[in-house]
C-alpha cells in the first residue's frame, strides 16, 4: 500500500529488479488511478506475475477497530491463492472480477457515501 502511482512504480522497480526472480503475485492495496493500476498489471504480466488490485476503504479508526474493507479484482485463480492473506488485512473482503473493477467499485462506493 503506497500513496501515489509513482510510489507504486518504484515498488515494482524493486520487485522486478532481478530478472531471474519475481513474485508470483502482487497485491496492491493503494488508492491509485485505474490507469496506473492497468499499467502495473501490464508491466507485471510481461514477467508472468499476477496483479490483484485490492484498494482499501476505512480511516485510521476503522483500521484500529479491525474493520477495514477491501475490494479485489484480478485473475480469479490468483485471487483464490492470495485470499487467505488478504483476509488478514480486513474484516470485509470482496472479489469483483478481473481487470480494474476493484478501482471502479471503490470510486462508486466513495461517491455513494459522499466521500468525494
Amino acid at each position: 500500500m503506497v500513496s501515489t502511482s509513482a510510489d507504486l512504480d518504484q515498488v515494482l522497480d524493486q520487485l522486478l529488479a532481478d530478472p531471474d526472480r519475481a513474485p508470483r503475485h502482487v497485491v496492491d492495496c493503494s488508492t491509485v488511478s485505474s490507469e496506473a493500476s492497468a499499467s502495473a498489471r501490464r508491466r507485471l504480466a510481461k514477467r508472468a506475475v499476477s496483479f490483484i488490485a485490492a484498494p482499501v476503504s476505512g480511516n485510521g479508526k476503522v483500521v484500529r477497530a479491525g474493520m477495514l474493507s477491501l475490494v479485489c479484482s484480478g485473475p480469479e485463480d490468483s485471487y483464490a491463492e492470495v485470499r487467505p492473506l488478504v483476509e488478514l488485512l480486513g474484516q470485509h473482503v470482496t472479489y469483483v472480477g478481473d481487470g480494474e473493477h476493484a478501482r471502479l467499485v471503490k470510486i462508486c462506493h466513495n461517491l455513494l457515501l459522499g466521500a468525494w
